[in-house]
This record gives structure tokens, C-alpha cells and sequence, in this order.
């Protein structure tokens, strides 16, 4: 197992090489000025010509990605455009709002898609399950940006329970009052993955139940629910967690949405502002902090595959 994951570590580095290319080629051949927008409309062209010489704009595309590698290595992820202050500094502060919505929601996801999936597979076609697969279907189909307007709507204006915007009340800092503010944007968030766990699980879980240990198992009286807990749901579970592991990456790509849509102070809402203020160095340091989560955790998704089925092997 440590040599596979020491391989699958290694095998990381240029998926992430590939990342920062098409971020930097992305970011650099999109139209706009930096140097414009740092100096502003009435600035003169001298002007806009050394900034650029400065910022070392001038030079050819393959020279400028190779200095913006070495400066990423050497940990200078070079200061927004906007905000005039360092991208690290401003990524640090907001990552730990990524962190906490997107943790809280792929918990919720997988606390409400989980059982919702086992219920549906041992109640098999009956009205329960019908049931449940059409709230699967819905919870499925929603947008997220739509169902988090009904959420602030309902919850929040209508029957004023949970705050609609912030992570915090002004001049607050109670966990308490963290955890109102986090409602309404991790369930948003959680809906859509939730659905997709539980109609996957289902699936695997009716698959399971038509092995030849399973009936086994029945044939020497093995209670119901040991059936399916103890020899089903573990053997269903490998599927899952490849879901799982994608809706992590869902997750990441819904969050923007979500930060922008319920003022949520993250990354997405810090790139957001730098797309529109066209920050260069902040888009591109909180996409490339995004891809790396999304890497690692499909990275943590295969090593868990070895402890739910011990017959796996990483040869």
C-alpha cells in the first residue's frame, strides 16, 4: 500500500504540471490588459509599456510560464493586482471557508444519500421506494444557484431561521452562530450529490443482493438487517465511494456558485471578484489550490478502496 501511494503521489506532479499550463495559457491569452488595470483608463502608454517591462509581460508566453513556475516553486505566488497584497496571504485566509462549506456539505451528502440508498434497495420496488427515487430524481435535477434562492427564500426571508448571507453576524465570531450561517449553503450544496450517492448505492446494493454468498448467508438464517449491513453494504460500497470521490470534485466546481450566491467568504468568491477585476495571479492560485484538492482526493478515494475490499491489489 505505501508504494502505491507513493506512485500515485508521483503520478500527481504532472497532472498538476498540466493544470498550472492550461491555467497560465488560459489566463494570459484571454483578452485584457493587467497593466491597464492596475494604472487605470487615463494612464499614458510609457506608463503601460514599463509596467509591463516590470511585470515581465513583454516577454514570450513559454519565458513568462517558466518564470511563473520557478516563482511557484520557490513559494511566490505573486501579490493580486486588486487587493495589492500577497496571494498566499489572501488564499490562506480564504481557504479554510472552502474547506469548512465543502467538508459539511460532502457529510451531508453522504449522512442523507447513504441510508437513503440502503432504505430504497431493501424496501425494493415497493411505494417507500418509488418514493424515494422520485426525491432522488428532484434533488438530482435542481440546480444549485436555483435551489439556494428557494433556501434563502423559504428559510431565511420567509420564515427567518437561518441568515441568508455571511459566514458570521456582524461584529460576531460564535460557533454557534457559524453553524446557522453554514446551514442553508451546505444543504444547497449537499442536495445534488446526495441524490447521486443514494441512487448509486441503491444500485450497487440491489447488484449485491443477487450474489451467491448473499443468498448463502439468507439460507443460514442470518437476521435482515445483518444482511445487509455486515455482508451487503460493505461489498456495495466500492462503487459509492467512486461516486463519492466525484462529488467531491462537483462539490468543488458548485462551490463558487454557492460562496457567490450566499456571500460566503472562499476561494470562490475571491476568484470571482478576480475574473471580473481580471486579477491574474489570484485566478490562477485558486484554481490551481481547487485542482490539487480534487487530485488528492480522488488520490484518498482509491487508497480507501483497499480497506473496504482487502482483495484489491496495487501490484
Amino acid at each position: 500500500m505505501g508504494a502505491y501511494v507513493l506512485k500515485r503521489l508521483v503520478a500527481v506532479v504532472p497532472v498538476l504540471v498540466g493544470i498550472t499550463v492550461v491555467v497560465f495559457l488560459t489566463m494570459h491569452l484571454s483578452p485584457g490588459d493587467p497593466a491597464l488595470i492596475m494604472l487605470g483608463p487615463h494612464a499614458t502608454e510609457p506608463a503601460l509599456a514599463q509596467l509591463r517591462h516590470d511585470l515581465g509581460l513583454d516577454l514570450p508566453i513559454a519565458v513568462q510560464y517558466v518564470r511563473w513556475i520557478g516563482k511557484l516553486v520557490s513559494g511566490d505566488w505573486g501579490h493580486s493586482i486588486q487587493l495589492k497584497r500577497s496571494v498566499i496571504e489572501l488564499l490562506g485566509a480564504r481557504a479554510g471557508g472552502t474547506a469548512l462549506l465543502a467538508v459539511s456539505a460532502l457529510v451531508l451528502a453522504v449522512g442523507l444519500g447513504l441510508p437513503a440508498g440502503v432504505l430504497a434497495a431493501v424496501w425494493g420496488r415497493s411505494a417507500a421506494d418509488r418514493a424515494l427515487m422520485i426525491a432522488m430524481l428532484a434533488g438530482f435535477s435542481m440546480p444549485v444557484f436555483w435551489l439556494g434562492l428557494l433556501l434563502q427564500l423559504g428559510f431565511g426571508l420567509r420564515l427567518g431561521w437561518f441568515p441568508i448571507s455571511g459566514m458570521y453576524a456582524p461584529g460576531s465570531s460564535d460557533a454557534s452562530d457559524l453553524v446557522r450561517h453554514l446551514v442553508l449553503p451546505a444543504v444547497a450544496l449537499a442536495v445534488g450529490p446526495a441524490a447521486t450517492v443514494a441512487r448509486m448505492t441503491r444500485a450497487s446494493m440491489l447488484d449485491v443482493a443477487r450474489q451467491e454468498y448473499i443468498r448463502a448467508a439468507r439460507a443460514r438464517g442470518v437476521g435482515r438487517w445483518s444482511l445487509v449491513f455486515r455482508h451487503g453494504l460493505r461489498n456495495a460500497m466500492i462503487p459509492t465511494v467512486t461516486v463519492i470521490g466525484m462529488q467531491a470534485g462537483y462539490l468543488l466546481g458548485g462551490e463558487v456558485l454557492v460562496e457567490m450566491l450566499f456571500n460566503w467568504p472562499g476561494l470562490g468568491m475571491l476568484m470571482i471578484n478576480g475574473i471580473l477585476a481580471r486579477d491574474f495571479p489570484v485566478v490562477q492560485g485558486g484554481i490551481l489550490v481547487i485542482s490539487a484538492m480534487y487530485v488528492f482526493t480522488n488520490l484518498a478515494v482509491d487508497v480507501l478502496y483497499a480497506y473496504l475490499d482487502p482483495r484489491i491489489t496495487y501490484a
